[in-house]
């Protein structure tokens, strides 16, 4: 992914750089803190579709709560295969411009119990590299995470927390709409348009109910320098 401003989080920026990809990951084996996992990102929010935050805009309303749910195909952290592992972080709090706001938001993270120590520990890093930066707050939990796909729809659950299901937007052809290249650096690189059919949370006196609203879904590419 391209960058078009200088993120104040030297750490997420280097993360997100070459989201783009042909395929295949990097052996990671024998060096400190390297990383390289591919896979599948679903989305859903708190804004109207299309998410305004996709175009660099302000939020629908007084900001952007919602769901990132990662699901890595492969890849490794340190030669810790990855592959198979799920998280799900909630965005807890964040403010009206989610670009300007980098680096202040709250989040959550719920990895799948089903990881092994090392991949918890691997995630954690991928994680925290990649995607901490836009956080001033990031708490790690662990819980059974669900991240599916059924005819052509996608879904994800945080047992006991939330979950979303949301349904791709299609035009006359049939086709799914998709925001190719978005200006925005937290943008996957396409960015699949979505209805929200349900998108609850609720943990920690937070919660949401944005049925109705936005989702998206699209492939990911997290890697350290």
């Amino acid at each position: 992914m391209k960058l078009r401003f200088v993120l104040p989080v030297l750490a997420l920026a280097a993360a997100l750089t070459g989201c783009a990809s042909n395929g295949g990951t990097a052996d990671t084996s024998g060096k400190p803190g390297a990383f390289h996992v591919r896979g599948m990102q679903v989305e859903a929010c708190e804004c109207e579709s299309v998410c305004p935050c996709v175009f660099e805009e302000d939020a629908t309303y007084d900001m952007c709560q919602g769901w990132i749910a990662l699901s890595v195909e492969e890849g490794s952290f340190e030669g810790t295969d990855l592959a198979g592992v799920k998280c799900a972080v909630a965005l807890v709090k964040t403010e009206k411009n989610l670009a300007k706001s980098l680096g202040k938001w709250e989040g959550r993270v719920w990895i799948d119990e089903g990881a092994s120590e090392a991949q918890r520990k691997g995630i954690t890093a991928v994680v925290q590299a990649s995607l901490g930066g836009a956080f001033a707050k990031l708490e790690f939990k662990t819980a059974k995470v669900t991240i599916a796909s059924k005819d052509g729809k996608w879904e994800l659950a945080v047992a006991g927390v939330g979950e979303a299901r949301i349904t791709p937007i299609k035009t006359k052809e049939g086709k799914v709409l998709a925001v190719v290249n978005s200006p925005s650096p937290i943008i996957m690189p396409e960015y699949n348009c979505c209805i929200a059919e349900s998108n609850t949370f609720s943990d920690g006196g937070v919660k949401w109910d944005f049925k109705g609203r936005n989702g998206g879904y699209g492939g990911f590419e997290f890697k350290s320098k």
